[in-house]
């Protein structure tokens, strides 16, 4: 009777200790985004819950420069260089059939240029193109404060009637800065149709859950013993 009972209070104890580090392992465990990168809109929309796309954007003119965008679905850009805005079909060449769409296109070439998003993010996404015929890769980084690595990707650009597309999905809102890195020194793109998704949280066990899921496997434990 004694040795029984003394079995199941170590397994109590086996199994509130149990409980407790899982509880200390969580409450110290580090936040960190995680990030899938995406060159394919279709997978990347799959990826999302729904989203807003934004082709044009009211209030700019064509050739107007600047340096902000503001989105349909509430997101600014800033370009850290001017850009100007030029129409697909028309000032910019027609993308892949679909004409009168926004396209911004930086106003000096160079290797670098970058935007910031504001607010948060949790999925984003747009599509980059050249304006010229030819190819050229282009690395694509993100850059979000406070994380040591910088998610990036590698696309290869074929002319300007064949946009590609570079997205991410992430498990939480991030602020994040896009690098577009050339690797030509001549060529001249684009980028546009950007768009904002949102996916809706995963419920995730808190401690306390935890420490109740811990109370009933005693419970359990304790009734099968006792039959």
């Amino acid at each position: 009777m004694w040795t029984r009972w003394t079995r199941l209070r170590k397994t109590a104890g086996a199994l509130a200790a149990a409980c407790l580090l899982a509880v200390s392992g969580l409450a110290s465990m580090p936040a960190r985004a995680a990030l899938v990168m995406y060159t394919d809109f279709g997978q990347w929309a799959a990826a999302v819950d729904g989203f807003v796309m934004t082709s044009n954007v009211a209030g700019i003119v064509d050739g107007q420069l600047g340096s902000q965008v503001s989105l349909n679905g509430g997101t600014q850009l800033k370009f850290s260089n001017l850009i100007r805005k030029q129409t697909s079909g028309l000032g910019f060449p027609e993308w892949s059939g679909t004409s009168g769409d926004d396209v911004y296109v930086p106003d000096v070439p160079g290797l670098v240029h970058d935007f910031s998003l504001s607010p948060a993010s949790q999925a984003f996404g747009f599509f980059v193109s050249l304006a010229d015929a030819g190819m050229s890769n282009m690395d694509l980084l993100l850059l979000i404060p406070n994380e040591l690595d910088f998610p990036q990707t590698t696309i290869s650009l074929t002319g300007p009637d064949s946009p590609c597309f570079f997205g991410w999905v992430g498990d939480e809102e991030v602020v994040a800065s896009v690098f577009l890195i050339s690797h030509s020194t001549v060529a001249s793109y684009g980028v546009g149709r950007f768009v904002e998704g949102h996916t809706y949280p995963t419920p995730i066990p808190e401690p306390a859950s935890i420490v109740l899921l811990g109370l009933g496997l005693l419970g359990l434990a304790a009734a099968r013993r006792r039959t």
